[in-house]
């Protein structure tokens, strides 16, 4: 198509693109401006799973200081145990002592997702869920850092129907995290595509 900026699959290096904001504002970057980031979820690259026992694997949007915590057979974050701690909901200050080892979990909406990572980090948690404050989903954010700084948690962001599950909603869970080639179909990666380059109705 001339004049537009649409590309296909295994040619998108080829194709130049306009800067495009992706929506939401805080933590968020325009895309064609990290190329060292992967690719999203939505258009087709890897996916962040949080993987808990007994249920299905629950997809997540992993934030871009995990790239380089991912180890070997895709793992962020081996078993642990989950904990949520009502007094610190939205992990705006450190945890306290039962963090430690664990994998935390917040609500978001108050600090910024760099901030509860690095009060994550701090309190000595193997990794942070993000349990997302809006009914909508949306697969085409960019988790990432304002200031540069790369906290040392694995971090996802998971849909708000979990919130009741991640929130103490089982005792004693445990759960690990691991990044997996997306399942999208060809057909979901080009609408999911096309969906970002044409205005929302």
């Amino acid at each position: 198509m001339e004049g537009s900026n649409v590309g296909f699959l295994g040619h998108d290096q080829e194709q130049p693109r306009r800067p495009r904001c992706v929506a939401p504002g805080r933590c968020m970057v325009p895309m064609p401006l990290m190329k060292h980031v992967r690719r999203t979820p939505a258009l087709g690259g890897k996916v962040d799973v949080v993987e808990i026992e007994g249920l299905d694997p629950i997809e997540a949007l992993g934030s871009d200081w995990s790239d380089k915590l991912v180890g070997k057979g895709g793992l962020l974050c081996p078993c642990a145990p989950v904990v949520f701690d009502a007094n610190n909901r939205n992990g705006a200050v450190a945890w306290g002592p039962s963090a430690r080892g664990a994998i935390v979990v917040a609500v978001r909406g108050v600090a910024s997702f760099e901030e509860v990572a690095l009060n994550a980090s701090a309190s000595g948690a193997r990794a942070l869920i993000i349990v997302d404050n809006e009914p909508r989903w949306k697969n085409n954010w960019v988790m990432t850092s304002d200031t540069g700084t790369s906290p040392s948690v694995p971090t996802v962001l998971v849909p708000m129907k979990y919130g009741e599950l991640m929130c103490g909603g089982r005792p004693n869970m445990t759960a690990a995290i691991s990044r997996r080639p997306s399942k999208l179909s060809s057909v979901a990666i080009a609408r999911n595509a096309v969906g970002r380059l044409l205005p929302p109705f």
